[in-house]
């Protein structure tokens, strides 16, 4: 399954409870396996753009990658979930995801 979050990424929109949600999923999984029964791999791709001024923005992206590095190099969450973060947001990248996604 593909989940998808594009948008600009600000403390008002919806980034950081996306990454509490993934944080979550992780924790239950690494505290058993096995109780994820048949849902599968999920790709969650997050891209967004931070405006120069917006610091809290920027630490959002930064608690992304962090995120992204722990989930990505544990091999027990190979087979369950994969995080990717896509630079450069625009309009374009947005379309390409959207059609992509199974859940948005």
């Amino acid at each position: 399954m593909i989940d998808v979050l594009a948008k600009r990424v600000a403390t008002s929109k919806r980034q950081i409870l996306y990454l509490f949600y993934i944080i979550l999923r992780y924790i239950r999984i690494k505290e058993n396996p096995k109780s994820q029964g048949n849902v599968g791999k999920v790709l969650y791709l997050i891209s967004g753009r931070a405006p120069h001024s917006n610091f809290e923005g920027k630490k959002i992206i930064e608690a992304i990658y962090k995120v992204m590095k722990i989930v990505n190099n544990d091999p027990v969450m190979k087979p369950y979930m994969k995080i990717v973060f896509i630079q450069n947001f625009n309009v374009y990248i947005c379309e390409q995801l959207v059609a992509a996604a199974d859940l948005s």
